[in-house]
């Protein structure tokens, strides 16, 4: 019976089916087709197809839903020896094989086409799909059973919608954080939105074609919408006291001491280059200090990061918080001492800059492990890797940088370096380091597929002429960029606190 109503579905709604997946498929082949240099010009039309091809899923399962809707009393299928659990294993089947069937398909030609291998090109759409499934087809299933028809629908989710924004609104004018969000651990907080979400649909579909218990169901999907938003705020420690659970080698950090170098001057830049750190500047007017840190018993071929840090600096009864995230020790222009930059309100710090203030810190770190190592010729390179995927390397229009960027079907590394130099001479230009981590076990991505890109600019001239390179564009044609990438092993917390610290001294130079 389940088969015959997906039949009588596909015969109604294949127009609509084959429009969205047609959408799918073109957001497909324009990402193969730009490579790993998109153009400016397509970016419209990439933003126009991906939220075209996300509602067109939305609402194909909507109408498909509607076509044997729940609320009322005038549904043939009533009357009609039809088996409820028959209805939903149809509109689930539909779901499935007409809606997300085509997105996942597709994924796979554009992995394939790129030419990666089956089973990358299989695995990793496979994975997204079924985030896609929790987060958005399921929820949807769910909703669609709510209304009687299509206006209906879109006005219920008008509300919703709205109403998800002023909260979201709210938790940002009252400043309530969302700590793990743009982090490597945000995949915890996903993972408890999916699992709210399924909870939710499955409870709402029970009731609907179980019961046809409307009203309540209205009230259980509104409910449930409020628990998924408020996940978002999900506390930092919990969750990475989970990540540290998982850690793939729990031991390897716990002898990595940290502690404040009270004796060393202020940060001083590599000629030409800056501190290739984002820092999160929650103030209009936010000055930069630089935290100087020893770290005692560091692995070999291993690099610190900073997956967020939360620091408190007192002046007496005066006190400012700051917190960051996503970042690596960098380490200026001497390698005794590592820093830390760190985003101060600029109104606070003239105040108290030069006082004594009370510090302390609290880390929590990744110990990330050298991986792999490879090396591609800095102009018009081409590299093919197992866990870098494809990477090409070119240089600018302008003549000023070495652009290598690297996608695959899957996670990308949780670190990566890169360093322009010249192998023959031993030259090499600073290193820049993408890191833009995700520790979950496998891909989360929501948008705009299954690849997950990586890549940076490395520098070689300044126009300007107020940088000068170690390694500049006469060296280019016998020039490489070297590769390091770096695998997540153990994660750890460092609390660090002095007293009679001076902000100013740590100004940098």
């Amino acid at each position: 019976m389940s088969w015959r109503i997906f039949r009588k579905d596909w015969k109604l709604l294949w127009p609509v089916a084959l429009a969205v997946a047609a959408m799918n498929l073109a957001l497909r082949l324009v990402l193969a087709r730009i490579g790993l240099f998109p153009t400016f010009r397509l970016g419209s039309l990439i933003n126009l197809l991906v939220v075209g091809g996300l509602f067109g899923v939305i609402i194909l399962i909507t109408l498909v839903v509607q076509q044997d809707p729940v609320p009322g009393v005038r549904q043939d299928w009533l009357v009609r020896p039809i088996r409820r659990r028959d209805l939903l294993m149809s509109k689930i089947l539909f779901m499935l094989l007409a809606a997300q069937g085509p997105v996942f398909l597709a994924e796979v030609l554009q992995g394939l086409g790129n030419g990666f291998p089956l089973t990358e090109s299989v695995a990793a759409p496979l994975v997204r799909n079924f985030w896609l499934l929790l987060m958005m087809d399921i929820p949807i299933l769910a909703f669609a059973t709510l209304s009687s028809n299509l206006m209906e629908a879109v006005f219920g989710g008008l509300i919703l919608f709205l109403g998800g924004a002023v909260l979201v609104g709210v938790f940002r004018v009252v400043g309530v954080p969302q700590p793990t969000m743009d982090t490597g651990i945000q995949w915890i907080t996903y993972s408890l939105m999916a699992l709210v979400a399924l909870v939710a649909a499955s409870l709402v579909l029970a009731m609907q074609y179980g019961g046809r218990k409307t009203m309540a169901a209205r009230f259980a999907f509104t409910g449930a919408g409020f628990a998924w938003l408020c996940s978002l705020l999900l506390p930092w420690a919990p969750a990475f006291a989970a990540e540290q659970r998982l850690s793939h080698a729990p031991p390897s950090g716990s002898a990595v001491a940290l502690s404040l170098d009270r004796t060393a001057t202020g940060f001083q830049r590599p000629p030409g280059t800056g501190l290739l750190e984002s820092i999160r500047k929650r103030d209009a007017a936010v000055s930069t200090v630089y935290i100087p840190l020893r770290v005692q018993n560091l692995p070999a071929d291993s690099m610190l990061l900073i997956d967020r840090y939360h620091a408190r600096f007192g002046a007496g009864a005066s006190s400012i918080e700051t917190t960051g995230s996503n970042l690596h020790l960098s380490s200026g222009a001497s390698k005794a001492v590592r820093f830390t930059a760190m985003g101060v309100p600029a109104v606070w710090l003239a105040e108290h800059g030069s006082r004594p203030v009370h510090v302390e810190i609290e880390y929590s770190l990744t110990l990330a492990s050298a991986a792999s190592e490879y090396s591609i010729p800095a102009p018009s390179g081409e590299l093919r890797s197992p866990d870098l995927g494809w990477c090409q390397s070119r240089i600018d229009a302008e003549d000023t940088e070495v652009q290598v960027h690297c996608m695959r079907p899957g996670k990308q590394p949780d670190a990566i370096s890169f360093t322009l130099e010249n192998a023959s001479t031993g030259i090499r230009n600073p290193e820049v380091i993408d890191y833009t981590p995700n520790y979950s076990p496998s891909l989360l991505a929501f948008i705009p597929d299954s690849m997950r890109r990586a890549g940076v600019d490395l520098p070689f001239r300044d126009p300007s002429g107020m940088a000068r390179y170690p390694l500049d564009a006469s060296q280019l044609n016998s020039a490489r960029v070297a590769i390091q990438t770096y695998a997540a092993h153990d994660h750890f917390t460092r609390r660090l606190a002095a007293d009679g610290i001076r902000l100013n001294d740590w100004r940098g130079l």
